[in-house]
């Protein structure tokens, strides 16, 4: 009897760790967001119905510092924007003119950030709107 539950349970456990080591190779985390170095941003804009231009170098820093805190998911970004929701346009223009885009959007009660092809994120999008204010 002893030696069928233990083999059960041996059963179950290779069963689980075959079933996490599956979930984790098909659904990864993201890779770290891309962004710039500060040094380089020239000014960030943020759109949803008005464009929010901010060039100040000390909100451009606070700015950036909730960016690098940004934790990816396992969820895949597969299109150029969010479809069928509502988001803030998020754009960090460098000073040789390249223009890292990024869509901010809520789904269940957190924030997320979403880069093109890339991944998403989760973000504290109220310290954003907190600096904006």
């Amino acid at each position: 009897m002893r030696k069928k539950l233990t083999v059960v349970i041996c059963t179950l456990v290779v069963m689980i760790l075959i079933a996490l080591i599956t979930f984790v190779k098909l659904f990864p985390l993201a890779d770290d967001l891309r962004l710039p170095t500060l040094d380089k941003v020239y000014y960030i804009s943020i759109t949803l119905d008005d464009l929010i231009l901010i060039e100040d170098e000390i909100e451009v820093r606070r700015i950036m510092n909730v960016l690098n805190t940004c934790k990816p998911t396992r969820t895949i970004s597969m299109n150029e924007h969010p479809v069928g929701i509502e988001y803030y346009v998020l754009n960090l223009k460098t000073e040789s003119e390249i223009i890292y885009q990024f869509y901010i959007y809520e789904d269940n009660q957190k924030w997320k950030l979403e880069s093109p092809y890339e991944g998403v994120y989760n973000i504290d999008f109220d310290l954003i709107i907190e600096i904006l204010n």
